[in-house]
């Protein structure tokens, strides 16, 4: 068995139910048609190392290894002029 499948990185032991994941690299590779989706996590299986998810636009749950699955990083909008939207008191 390869390294990269022996052992779980931090990444991949962080995804609960609810977050947002799209495919890694290597599940890319194994599941070209779904390369370009992003998804929400559902819930586990009675393996430990898969967890359902659904695409965006799917209506069922699929199951996929923790490997092939990246936590989506979602970028925080920034202020154009570097203060928030309330009313600064001063």
């Amino acid at each position: 068995m390869s390294s990269c499948c022996s052992k779980l990185n931090e990444e991949e032991r962080k995804l609960s139910k609810g977050e947002r994941v799209h495919l890694s690299e290597l599940g890319r590779s194994r599941h070209p048609r779904d390369s370009g989706k992003q998804g929400t996590i559902v819930g586990q299986t009675q393996y430990p190392n898969s967890l359902r998810i659904i695409w965006e636009g799917s209506r069922w749950p699929v199951t996929m290894h923790r490997n092939y699955l990246r936590l989506l990083k979602e970028e925080v909008p920034k202020a154009t002029n570097g203060r928030s939207g309330r009313a600064q008191r001063g």
